[in-house]
């Protein structure tokens, strides 16, 4: 078992996030961040994500497959995603990094699945705990690391959701780092910090401006963001 992984322990800290924020809310609440959604259909589809990551690392599945959607019933939600979480941290921990194995990204291997589910979680622990009224945040560490995957994740989005990727570069600067999504390409140039960016701010708030989600990055560029953005 890998010990001290920052992306298992992200999801083991984030589920425990989910878990109480469960216990604090009715699960009909609207989620804002997800329009359509409500507490429970968030939990559900994050849980089933889970499952469904956990099936292909076991079973060592080297082709696209789609997730399932679970129903879960009201009163055992809680309990369901705790052992979803639990299953998916298991199983990804015990499992060799370089062990060959389909992903949504171009590298097939099931230690990528460590970092791009804390990315999913993190990015749905925040939905749930703004549904609450709380006012969420990303760790920075992890959130540099999140925005590096975009580099990895947004042509295997993009050709999902049918989209074009935009054909300007989309420039990003934290005091730290900075990053640049490549016109047509979409993956990912890192830098050194700039003295000016499309979009300027923490790494945590460039991430949760790239998913459309509330931020308080500054947006120099609107329109071309929007036409990077995920949450499409």
């Amino acid at each position: 078992m890998t010990m001290h992984d920052p992306f298992i322990q992200s999801l083991e800290d984030d589920g425990a996030l989910i878990d109480a924020a469960l216990a604090a809310t009715p699960l009909s609440v609207a989620v804002p961040t997800c329009p359509g959604w409500t507490v429970q259909q968030l939990v559900e589809h994050l849980g089933s994500l889970h499952i469904w990551v956990a099936q292909l690392v076991e079973n060592r599945i080297q082709v696209a497959t789609r997730p399932t959607q679970s129903v879960v019933e009201t009163d055992s939600l809680g309990t369901w995603y705790r052992s979803t979480n639990r299953r998916l941290r298991t199983v990804l921990s015990e499992t060799p990094p370089d062990t060959q194995v389909w992903t949504v990204t171009g590298d097939h291997i099931a230690g990528s699945w460590r970092r791009r589910q804390a990315h999913e979680t993190a990015i749905h622990r925040f939905d749930l705990e703004y549904a609450l009224g709380r006012a969420p945040d990303i760790d920075e560490i992890l959130a540099e690391s999140f925005v590096d995957e975009l580099g990895c994740l947004i042509p295997f989005l993009h050709k999902f959701r049918g989209l074009m990727i935009p054909d300007e570069d989309l420039v990003m600067s934290s005091s730290d780092a900075s990053w640049t999504l490549e016109a047509g390409k979409g993956t990912i140039r890192n830098g050194p910090p700039l003295p000016s960016a499309d979009i300027e701010g923490t790494a945590s708030s460039i991430l949760l401006a790239l998913w459309d989600r509330p931020h308080d990055a500054e947006i120099n560029r609107p329109a071309l963001l929007s036409r990077w953005q995920l949450a499409k």
